[in-house]
């Protein structure tokens, strides 16, 4: 009987105590100042992002539109399962050239892939009176899709230029 006793006086002091705790907003609010000042002060995290200046030459004339496609190639060597970050069908061309900027970027191995679409259809034609083509590192677009590897930068830095020549 004793240990009954004993046992309800425990559990009613128990719950008591986490009324006066959590019940009490003045409590709550003394308990929550307790934690955030014993917060030690972090410096800020380091963002391990930058900027891509893309500059393209090479276009064939002004009409239709470039699409830019980043591929992030880290541990990747084929194009077909390496994950598109980026693309762009809406870069307008004028002069020669186009220039772009991929912002806040995370540091990795990228691969840029260009083609000027001159008739607007939104796909790449090929054939003889095809649509010009480049990639980064300036790799030749006989080589195809299947080297993107060949195309791989790697950027680690707050800015980088990336410069393509369309074939």
């Amino acid at each position: 009987m004793k240990k009954i006793i004993l046992l309800i006086l425990i559990v009613c002091v128990l719950i008591a105590g986490f009324i006066v705790i959590f019940g009490d907003k003045d409590m709550q609010e003394t308990l929550k100042a307790v934690r955030i000042s014993d917060q030690k002060k972090l410096p800020p995290v380091k963002k391990d992002v930058g900027n891509i200046n893309l500059i393209v030459k090479g276009f064939k004339s002004t009409q239709g539109v470039a699409h830019v496609f980043l591929y992030d190639v880290s541990d990747r060597d084929d194009v077909y399962s390496t994950p598109i970050v980026y693309i762009d069908g809406e870069s307008t061309l004028s002069g020669e050239g186009i220039d772009y900027e991929f912002s806040d970027v995370p540091f990795g191995e990228y691969a840029i892939k260009v083609y000027h679409d001159e008739n607007n259809n939104g796909r790449f034609d090929t054939g003889p009176q095809g649509e010009a083509l480049g990639f980064s590192e300036n790799i030749p677009a006989a080589s195809g899709l299947e080297n993107i590897a060949k195309a791989k930068f790697s950027f680690y830095a707050p800015q980088m230029l990336v410069n393509v020549q369309l074939n």
